[in-house]
């Protein structure tokens, strides 16, 4: 099991990396994201403009978990015309524990911040994704916002090209049953963590790769 941009980000930085998203067969997807800006509540900031606003007088600690998100907080500064310290954190975990020991000032997380925002702790400001955060309804996407891409990921079961049809189908349907069964316990961690399984398969998962790669390639062409 892989993150989406494994195959639709990871090939587009360097050719030593030895493979393309072509190289594989993607047989299911089990979980999305919840790609959310988020802030601590007490640092007042309750939306983007605060955000930036703050940027404008002093640089920021804006933490991120991979390069993918760094081209967005680049494009963020970019579109405001602000400066931010960029940080690079050890996962979703990471930027969540430097938030919270105020070690940095905002980042990324993938959907486990969703007990802090619950609490009241911390603040999504902007949903990464392609819609709006089901934890944070009334928050906007970075796309409302103006920067046309969107940076969530899915994580999918994959294979080597060439895989048998019926050992792909049999494994398809092994995390289906699983992650549709309300009584399953791995469901339970998905949908809290980051909503619905979302459970594609076949040409509808390839297609989502395939449009992933695409829309991190306008990024790049556009950073570069």
């Amino acid at each position: 099991m892989a993150v989406t941009p494994t195959f639709a980000y990871n090939p587009l930085l360097s050719k030593k990396i030895g493979y393309t998203a072509d190289d594989f067969e993607y047989i299911i997807s089990t979980a999305p994201t919840q790609m959310g800006l988020v802030v601590r509540k007490d640092s007042g900031w309750k939306n983007m403009a605060d955000v930036v606003n703050a940027a404008k007088g002093g640089k920021l600690k804006f933490a991120i978990m991979s390069p993918r998100l760094g081209d967005a907080a680049y494009l963020i500064s970019k579109k405001y015309g602000v400066k931010f310290n960029t940080v690079k954190a050890k996962g979703g975990r990471g930027v969540l524990n430097g938030l919270m020991a105020k070690d940095v000032d905002v980042g990324f997380i993938a959907g486990i911040h969703v007990k802090g925002v619950k609490s009241g702790d911390l603040i999504n400001i902007a949903s990464a994704e392609t819609t709006r955060l089901t934890m944070s309804p009334s928050v906007p996407t970075l796309m409302e916002m103006g920067i046309p891409y969107e940076f969530g990921v899915t994580f999918v079961v994959f294979a080597p090209k060439g895989i048998d049809p019926k050992a792909k189908d049999a494994i398809a349907a092994a995390f289906k049953g699983v992650l549709s069964d309300e009584k399953s316990k791995a469901r339970a961690f998905v949908k809290r963590a980051f909503g619905e399984p979302p459970l594609k398969t076949g040409d509808a998962l390839a297609k989502q790769v395939a449009d992933e790669l695409t829309n991190n390639k306008k990024v790049l062409a556009t950073i570069q």
